[in-house]
């Protein structure tokens, strides 16, 4: 087509006939839609990209925000596990100091309870003692000795009925 007419510039398509002025126009009109398929392709293309790129960013950002949301919702389920554990001991510890203190008490109280059968028990191993260690010791240190003692026991005696006569 573009053979038959001598063509070189733009400013010969106004002296040329009017076919070639069509087929010019034609190329020319062709010309400008490929290039502007190919620009609104392109476009679409980079539009795309873009979306895509965007999509992505969106997700890693969202990715990234629901693992912080997790670590934090562990780290406070870590806290929260601590916190009992925490409280657990201090009950433990509470329970335990309750128990010794009330064992002490107990403990005390039947001690009061057992001290008249112990005292009996105390009397007789103190004077099979005396028996063994009367060969060495002279008589004066054995009256007085049994004096002091039984002044104790007295004293003692009076303790006791005060304590529980109430």
């Amino acid at each position: 087509m573009m053979t038959t007419t001598k063509i070189t510039t733009m400013t010969t398509m106004t002296k040329t006939t009017k076919t070639t002025k069509m087929t010019t126009m034609m190329m020319m009109m062709m010309m400008m839609m490929m290039m502007m398929m190919m620009m609104m392709m392109m476009m679409m293309m980079m539009m795309m990209m873009m979306m895509m790129m965007m999509m992505m960013m969106m997700m890693m950002m969202m990715m990234m925000m629901m693992m912080m949301m997790m670590m934090m919702m562990m780290m406070m389920m870590m806290m929260m596990m601590m916190m009992m554990v925490m409280m657990l001991m201090m009950m433990v510890v509470v329970v335990v100091m309750t128990m010794m203190m009330m064992r002490r008490r107990r403990r005390r109280r039947r001690r009061r309870r057992r001290r008249i059968r112990d005292r009996r028990r105390r009397r007789r191993r103190r004077i099979r003692d005396r028996r063994r260690r009367r060969r060495r010791r002279r008589i004066r240190d054995r009256r007085r000795r049994r004096t002091r003692r039984r002044r104790r026991i007295r004293m003692r005696m009076i303790m006791y009925l005060r304590h529980y006569n109430t």
